[in-house]
């Protein structure tokens, strides 16, 4: 009798062994579960930031500054910045630098593509004056604002404002060739890059054709009739 209570005992802490390793496993299991689940919200939290943060990164990084683009929205992306862990920040940054360092290489022929679907925008128009208006191939903001004013305006009567020229003309800082930026910016003067050369140039801008103005023309009769209206007016709503 002695011998079998022994066996029963021995296969009751069997029993007992075998159920403490499977509440172990199990524990340790819900652990992991619980672990994994924490794991991917904190990723979804960074992935959020990352996703808010991307273009704020981006506008503070601009290389337009300076060109009075960005003014209203300074305030309101320095609140956003304050909100967002500097290692959040510091991981956005690494991401931006791997996108810079993956960045495309744009051929000739694509660069032609690129201009013929964009030859009535301002940036298109200064380059074209850039190229062909002017001998040393360089000029300020404020000259190119003049002489474009006008060709660049969707009025017939006012030029373009020059917030939304400097807008437009902006965007020829993006301009790329072969891994080679098409303009060069001091802060003061646009400029032709030597590394591109004015004959390469030369040659596509030739082939793609002249900027298109999408200005209004007025014919002589409506002219006449505001030149009569304006002659007629008696000024007294100033």
């Amino acid at each position: 009798m002695e011998e079998k209570k022994e066996i029963e005992d021995t296969i009751d802490s069997k029993e007992i062994i075998i159920n403490i390793q499977e509440n172990n496993e199990q524990t340790e299991k819900q652990s992991q579960e619980l672990k994994d689940i924490k794991l991917n919200q904190i990723q979804n939290e960074n992935s959020s930031e990352i996703q808010m943060m991307q273009p704020i990164i981006i506008d503070i990084n601009d290389p337009y500054a300076g060109w009075g683009i960005y003014e209203d929205y300074n305030y309101q992306m320095q609140q956003q910045l304050s909100q967002i862990s500097v290692e959040s920040q510091n991981k956005i940054k690494a991401e931006l630098l791997q996108k810079k360092k993956q960045k495309k290489i744009i051929s000739e022929e694509e660069f032609k593509k690129y201009c013929k679907e964009r030859r009535n925008k301002v940036w298109y128009h200064a380059l074209w004056y850039l190229v062909f208006n002017v001998d040393d191939h360089k000029a300020t903001k404020k000259i190119l604002y003049e002489a474009l004013k006008e060709v660049t305006s969707k009025s017939a009567i006012d030029p373009i404002p020059q917030n939304k020229f400097y807008f437009g003309l902006s965007f020829i800082l993006r301009l790329s060739l072969y891994d080679n930026k098409i303009i060069q910016f001091d802060g003061e003067t646009l400029s032709i890059n030597k590394e591109v050369g004015v004959d390469l140039l030369t040659d596509i801008l030739n082939e793609v054709g002249p900027p298109i103005s999408e200005r209004p023309i007025l014919k002589e009769d409506e002219k006449k009739k505001m030149f009569s209206a304006f002659l007629s007016d008696d000024f007294l709503d100033i």
